[in-house]
């Protein structure tokens, strides 16, 4: 079945192969939650929310699985400017990247799309860091029984 685990392993693997081919260039890494950060900029897939179509049940129920892929940068020794300009790039390239026809290939997913972030500053580690989170809506079909 295709549910969180399936999408968010995806997404994260989509990102980590477009950094390490050179398609992104202003994130350093994806991974599964603020714990497994080993570098900046980072970014890292969390679900948010789940929508279903339970009166529908011919030919599979369709369900909306959103995502929200946070980007995080540090301010310590950093100019600001900089920062968001890196990040700018940073929502620009996940932006290119998933906007497309069959950007993710995953059973039953019909359509992903990236919609519009939101910025902010936070704290990390004891530190301030600039975040901005872009949305993932992925439309998928699951099968009944």
């Amino acid at each position: 079945m295709t549910g969180f685990k399936a999408l968010r392993e995806a997404i994260i693997q989509k990102i980590n192969d477009s950094i390490e081919n050179g398609t992104i260039k202003n994130i350093g890494e994806a991974c599964y939650s603020p714990a497994d950060i080993s570098t900046m900029p980072t970014s890292f897939v969390l679900p948010d929310n789940l929508e279903s179509s339970y009166q529908n049940t011919a030919g599979g129920r369709h369900r909306l699985f959103v995502f929200r892929v946070f980007l995080m940068q540090s301010l310590e020794n950093e100019n600001e400017t900089d920062v968001e300009k890196l990040l700018d790039g940073a929502v620009d390239e996940l932006i290119d990247l998933f906007d497309r026809e069959n950007a993710l290939e995953v059973d039953g997913l019909l359509h992903i799309r990236p919609v519009p972030s939101v910025w902010t500053y936070g704290e990390f580690q004891g530190g301030a860091v600039r975040l901005a989170t872009m949305t993932l809506n992925c439309d998928v079909i699951v099968e009944t029984t």
